[in-house]
């Protein structure tokens, strides 16, 4: 589905020890205008319509989900290469993929590959998912991994950011250990209207409400993302704010 959204930001290179970011630079992706607003920006239902060959049916029981949180720890360097992401099976255990690169069109049919072809899957180890060109797929790639019951885990060395965050926050259960950098930020429209300067009951905010409602994330996160930082820049979460926005989630 092509509404002439711009691309969700994705960030270019590493946090340094202080948590900014040498060299950040972002696209920051809108709604578009005139016609295009009048159709509320993409119902979720729509969303999921348009991406039906995504897996649905749940790999995982209630026995498993209900198991110990994944960790990912020992096993993955986060890679800063600025590309669209892949999907890999971890090779020294194959109930972990690895997804690395920001989010594409072309991200939903290769997961839905993925799974097709390894049933026993079930945790997503992120060690770099900077962001979404398209949350036109990210949020109903998202909303299959949730639909799946896989869990979500980035490395103590890895970083996601903006629609990486949102993809993170579809897991069953999450694990984003200190040193871990989660990155959000406002968005903006075609515009230049910053996504915070809106009122609260606009509806360019449907999307992502809705988007949260449906994982279960409390819209407080939402609204705070919007505040953290303009979308030409980012802010990465104190380990204090991921625990009070339960980005963690065991």
């Amino acid at each position: 589905m092509g509404l002439g959204s711009e691309p969700r930001d994705r960030a270019m290179s590493p946090p340094d020890a202080a948590g900014t970011s040498a060299g950040f630079t972002t696209t920051p992706r809108g709604f578009g205008q005139g016609p295009e607003r009048a159709m509320r920006f993409i119902v979720l239902t729509v969303l999921v319509g348009c991406a039906r060959s995504l897996p649905t049916t749940p790999l995982v029981d209630s026995a498993e989900a209900a198991g110990p949180p994944p960790s990912c720890e020992g096993f993955f360097e986060a890679d800063y290469a600025d590309e669209p992401a892949t999907f890999s099976i971890d090779t020294a255990d194959r109930s972990r993929a690895i997804v690395s690169g920001y989010i594409t069109a072309k991200s939903p049919g290769r997961f839905a590959r993925l799974v097709d072809d390894n049933p026993q899957l079930r945790t997503l180890v992120m060690p770099f998912v900077p962001g979404s060109a398209n949350d036109e797929a990210n949020i109903p790639l998202a909303l299959s991994v949730h639909n799946l019951g896989l869990d979500t885990c980035v490395p103590s060395t890895g970083l996601i950011a903006s629609g990486g965050v949102d993809l993170f926050l579809a897991g069953n259960q999450r694990t984003a250990p200190e040193g871990a950098r989660v990155g959000v930020h406002s968005w903006a429209t075609g515009g230049g209207v910053e996504g915070g300067d809106l009122a609260k009951d606009h509806p360019d905010h449907d999307l992502f409400l809705d988007y949260y409602e449906a994982i279960g994330v409390d819209a407080s996160f939402y609204w705070f993302t919007l505040q953290a930082a303009p979308s030409d820049d980012i802010h990465w979460m104190t380990r204090d704010e991921v625990r009070t926005h339960r980005i963690e989630l065991e």
